[in-house]
């Protein structure tokens, strides 16, 4: 998924060895930390037109698969599904929607032990926008989109990524992935001003979902899950009583049943 860039080779290559060698770095003293979980050696998975392939022999993934709930639920006000149409696309992610004005006051945590491998910094609405990938090396990918305000762990690595450019999401992918360990904190403002909110897709590219959408679609929502099974009973059931927050979709989701 590295993105195809408009510039001349030499930038290009230019940009990658800058992202690569200042993410290397920060990933050396990450290693130090005495927390971390996983400490197996990360499994690259890629698709090269027929579907997800893992560079190695992959771990196994739990089972059941279980997720730690990213935001505090008692904050949110609507829920986004995830495999629904929303402002005319499919979106294969679901996401959380928060009052006016707490946009300051939004944790995100990490939900699963994984590795980031891929980011971007964009502007949207004319604000500073990032929106990070994480994998696990079992085999299950999630993102996060309109995060605002990072942790200085992840500050550190999104500053060298390309600078933020208008409506321009294709995102890069980083030469070490560096560990996030379940509940670690990777940003505490999310959303657009007042437009408080922030992404959450959960891919399972072990396997395609068997969902079939008519639209021309992004490759990830033939991998998208429900996420809101994923999270324990009581978190699941504060989920799925909150009010939807598309006004067209509603709580109706291809993933979701």
């Amino acid at each position: 998924m590295t993105v195809e860039s408009k510039r001349d080779n030499t930038e290009k290559t230019e940009t990658n060895m800058a992202v690569n060698t200042a993410t290397e770095a920060i990933n050396t003293n990450a290693n130090t930390n005495t927390n971390s979980i996983d400490t197996a050696d990360f499994v690259r998975w890629d698709n090269f037109g027929d579907g997800y392939i893992a560079a190695t022999t992959p771990l196994e993934c739990p089972d059941p698969l279980t997720m730690q709930t990213p935001v505090d639920l008692t904050k949110v006000i609507n829920i986004l599904y995830p495999g629904q149409k929303r402002g005319g696309d499919f979106k294969p992610h679901g996401g959380f929607r928060f009052a006016d004005g707490t946009e300051e006051e939004i944790p995100v945590t990490i939900p699963m032990d994984a590795r980031l491998y891929e980011g971007v910094r964009y502007i949207e609405g004319g604000y500073l926008q990032y929106m990070f990938g994480f994998l696990n090396s079992c085999g299950v990918m999630y993102r996060f989109d309109h995060l605002a305000g990072l942790s200085d762990k992840l500050q550190a690595i999104a500053d060298t990524l390309p600078e933020a450019k208008v409506g321009d999401t294709r995102t890069y992918q980083f030469g070490e992935a560096v560990q996030f360990t379940t509940g670690e904190q990777i940003a505490m403002a999310v959303g657009e001003g007042d437009n408080v909110f922030v992404d959450w897709g959960v891919y399972d590219i072990r396997q395609k979902n068997g969902v079939t959408i008519d639209d021309e679609i992004d490759t990830l929502a033939e991998y998208g899950v429900c996420w809101f099974g994923l999270l324990n009973n009581e978190d699941e059931a504060t989920v799925r009583s909150l009010p939807a927050g598309d006004s067209t979709s509603g709580a109706y989701s291809e993933y979701c049943l």
